[in-house]
């Protein structure tokens, strides 16, 4: 999914673009860190072990942003928000997740997350471990990775940094 331009010009970028905000938050949509292999005690899909601590994150969340901020050029900036996007993040006690974005194309992403101090860390069941800074600030969760999108509308992805702001339901 690495691979995947994000674009809003058609049906199928509109998934990519989906999958990019998917590993952020899980993410997405964020893209960073290393494999979903390792010595933890869970893998993703059932929660518990050392993945099962969900912090602040646990319970049922909605996003009030999703943008993706030019790295190369902080001045372009696209809140998916404003184009009628919409994420939910479900986190149950044990860690496990579902994520969904509704961005022309609506897909869920199950997995289970570990919250660690000022950094959350998504293990999507079948995908790649990634690490979001991650804190509260009074009800609203704030998350920020590394994300690319193609924020200057030229059919090339650019490197962005992406924000969830995430309300309780």
């Amino acid at each position: 999914m690495t691979g995947n331009r994000c674009s809003a010009s058609s049906s199928r970028r509109g998934v990519q673009v989906w999958w990019k905000a998917v590993w952020l938050v899980m993410a997405s949509v964020f893209l960073s860190t290393a494999s979903g292999c390792g010595s933890d005690s869970d893998p993703a899909g059932g929660g518990g072990g050392d993945w099962g601590r969900p912090g602040d994150l646990g319970g049922q969340w909605d996003a009030v942003k999703i943008e993706h901020r030019g790295q190369d050029n902080p001045d372009l900036v696209v809140d998916l928000i404003d184009r009628n996007g919409a994420f939910t993040l479900d986190v149950l006690s044990d860690g496990t997740y579902t994520a969904v974005l509704d961005f022309l194309v609506r897909r869920p992403e199950v997995g289970v997350l570990r919250v660690e101090g000022s950094t959350v860390t998504f293990r999507p069941s079948g995908g790649v471990e990634n690490t979001n800074s991650f804190q509260m600030k009074g009800d609203t969760a704030v998350l920020v990775g590394a994300s690319v999108f193609d924020v200057d509308a030229d059919a090339q992805d650019e490197p962005t940094v992406l924000t969830l702001e995430l309300i309780p339901r």
